[in-house]
């Protein structure tokens, strides 16, 4: 079940949030990692948008109540209260939206929704008015008085070309395809199981021949022309259109994607579920990674003492055997001892380049 929107689900949302051009804000409400926009859209009426920080942003007709406004609350209505939102795009296939509201000035409100997300507030030259909160990064700093700049891929999901996805699966640290697909491109976990299940390739493999990057990349082009079928999979999935790896399972279809997502989480009690869904995902991704390193270590422990007890019990053989090697060494090269060592009843390996001896006896080896 995945926990936060993509890339790929933004572009969607972006879409549909086209229809608050034009709109003009009434007022600005602030709480804690939330944000909602009173907006009123000509011809149509009244709306809100909603940002819980750092994984949701819809369009709802439900507002609550916030109670005295917040500093950074009335920090964005000193600006933009009475302003016209003019434009919306998603930057690249980053998960962050710019939406720019046009008062006497133009000013650009960014939504960061990645970590731990923020909100961004600059003017029309992108020099940072104010931020929710002032992050630091070796290449980028989000303060006020900065240039506001965001962070790229190398690679464009949404413009991708097969050379350069090839590059990327080459350069990739990840230990599989599918994890390659979800982080390095930004395609996200659930999305990425389904591209690599449409174009039948093993999504834990690594490497790919260029054959299998062929196959992948027209199966990403492909899927993401994918016509709008929004709606919500009975394992809590909101999706912008149906997904293969979901076919048995029960499809609540949506008129669109941003009513999928307000279905689901338009209440404060869903919201919260989420945020708590989300901090229990994290405490379990640390503890499974706890439990590989303790198994690791305990394997390495046993192996260790395996060799110690071996070593103690053959002490004087090995000792008089190193004594024996240290002056055959003095005459001989490592080349000429492995040669008139073979077939040695004790020793089983010699390595010159890493000047190594493997010897065993009684189905032990060090």
């Amino acid at each position: 079940m995945k926990k936060e929107l993509s890339s790929l689900d933004l572009k969607f949302l972006v879409r549909e949030f086209l229809i608050l051009k034009n709109a003009k804000i009434n007022k600005v409400y602030h709480y804690r990692n939330e944000l909602l926009l009173d907006l009123h859209i000509p011809g149509k009426g009244k709306v809100f948008l909603k940002v819980v920080l750092s994984n949701l942003i819809f369009i709802t007709k439900h507002k609550k109540e916030y109670g005295n406004p917040s500093n950074f609350g009335m920090f964005l209505r000193k600006y933009l209260n009475n302003s016209r939102l003019r434009k919306i795009r998603q930057l690249e296939s980053e998960r962050i939206i710019e939406f720019e509201f046009e008062k006497e000035k133009k000013y650009y409100l960014i939504i960061e929704l990645f970590s731990k997300g923020n909100i961004v507030l600059c003017r029309s030259d992108y020099k940072i008015i104010g931020s929710l909160s002032v992050q630091k990064w070796s290449q980028r700093e989000i303060k006020k008085g900065n240039i506001y700049d965001y962070p790229k891929r190398p690679y464009n999901l949404f413009k991708i070309k097969e050379k350069e996805l090839k590059e990327l699966i080459e350069k990739s640290k990840m230990d599989s395809i599918v994890k390659t697909l979800a982080v390095d491109l930004g395609l996200g976990g659930v999305y990425s199981e389904e591209v690599c299940l449409l174009a039948k390739l093993d999504k834990n493999k690594k490497e790919l021949d260029d054959k299998e990057i062929k196959k992948l990349y027209l199966n990403i082009k492909k899927f993401l022309e994918n016509k709008p079928e929004p709606g919500i999979y009975e394992n809590g999935d909101i999706v912008p259109f149906k997904l293969t790896q979901f076919k048995n399972l029960k499809f609540e279809k949506h008129d669109s994607f941003n009513k999928a997502i307000e279905s689901k989480y338009g209440s404060l009690e869903n919201i919260a579920k989420t945020r708590h869904d989300l901090k229990l995902d994290k405490i379990k991704r640390i503890q499974d990674e706890q439990e590989k390193t303790i198994k690791h270590l305990e394997s390495m422990a046993e192996e260790n003492t395996m060799k110690g007890e071996f070593i103690y019990h053959n002490y004087q053989l090995i000792d008089s055997l190193i004594k024996d090697l240290k002056n055959i060494l003095k005459k001989n090269s490592w080349k000429d001892i492995k040669e008139k060592l073979k077939g040695h009843k004790i020793i089983k390996n010699i390595d010159e380049k890493e000047k190594k001896i493997t010897i065993e006896t009684n189905c032990n080896n060090i």
